[in-house]
């Protein structure tokens, strides 16, 4: 995963990858930290093809600790498997989903 942005314009940009497994979790926490720094944040979502919660525990928390700097988080063009994950635990008022 690579992260855009400058920490002074346009949100960040990463495109996720196809598998958000436990394997994933590490490099997901590393760039969600490296967004984090940054100024608003955008994932692109749609090559996720499997989701695992632990990776969806970190993107819950990027979405909460944004929020509490005032910056903007966001999913776009999430895949049918991301969406369907977030709604299975619950999560689709707390992780920006934007079809």
């Amino acid at each position: 995963m690579t992260i855009a942005g400058s920490g002074h314009g346009p949100a960040s940009r990463t495109q996720l990858p196809a598998l958000l497994d436990l394997e994933a979790a590490d490099a997901l926490c590393q760039s969600l930290r490296e967004a984090l720094a940054l100024d608003d944040i955008e994932f692109d979502g749609a090559a996720v093809e499997r989701v695992a919660t632990p990776c969806l525990q970190l993107l819950l928390s990027a979405a909460t600790s944004a929020a509490g700097r005032g910056a903007q988080f966001r999913i776009t063009a999430p895949s049918e498997a991301l969406c369907t994950a977030v709604a299975e635990l619950g999560l689709s008022g707390l992780i920006p989903l934007e079809r």
